[in-house]
């Protein structure tokens, strides 16, 4: 299992340490529901295959997407505001992933204490790195146009895979939805875009000239 959380533990180490966890492992098809008022859980889940979202949905139905992660990404319930019930976790295509609850990772044996240290400081350093971006989705929100925000959004995801070219990990639904606007106002936006040359857009796929 190629995740952060695991880094410097073997693989023989890590089905040790899975097993201690009680970990489980399920699939999930598109659509369907990992986790339902997601504050109020202990829950951790390593995202094995496909992607899922941190959904809330307020008294109004407006849908917002707090949270995207894919592949070999973690998510812990914790992190999230635990006074909040209308948080869910949804996954956005067919997706695997293993559940396991924080107070287990707190409460291993004493001679898995190795293993727990290296998985504590891995936990530790996604959480800030969680925070960083948790700081740049925000500096993308407070921007006061559509076209602001999308070429923020943009143009952080180009950092992130170090090129002009990269695939959207959103459909555009769930963008609109990620930076809390209109779609119809958004593929406004992005038709101008591409009449500019700012970027084009081929499916998910997004190339940025600027």
């Amino acid at each position: 299992m190629a995740t952060y959380i695991f880094k410097g533990i073997s693989d023989q180490d890590q089905k040790k340490l899975l097993t201690q966890l009680y970990a489980k492992t399920l699939h999930y098809s598109k659509g369907s529901i990992v986790l339902n008022n997601v504050g109020k859980t202990e829950m951790m889940g390593i995202i094995s295959e496909g992607s899922i979202n941190v959904i809330r949905i307020d008294y109004n139905g407006t849908k917002t997407i707090i949270d995207s992660l894919g592949k070999n990404e973690i998510f812990y319930a914790g992190t999230y505001p635990s006074d909040n019930n209308e948080l869910s976790i949804i996954a956005s295509e067919e997706s695997r992933v293993t559940l396991f609850e924080y107070s287990t990772m707190m409460n291993l044996k004493p001679r898995y204490q190795e293993q727990q240290r290296k998985m504590l400081d891995n936990f530790t350093q996604i959480i800030i790195d969680k925070l960083n971006q948790n700081m740049e989705r925000i500096q993308i929100l407070t921007k006061k146009t559509i076209r602001e925000k999308l070429l923020a959004y943009f143009q952080n995801e180009s950092k992130k895979y170090h090129q002009k070219t990269f695939k959207l990990t959103l459909s555009l639904t769930d963008l609109a939805d990620y930076l809390a606007i209109d779609r119809s106002a958004m593929m406004r936006e992005i038709k101008h875009l591409k009449e500019d040359r700012i970027l084009s857009l081929d499916k998910k796929k997004v190339t940025l000239y600027v």
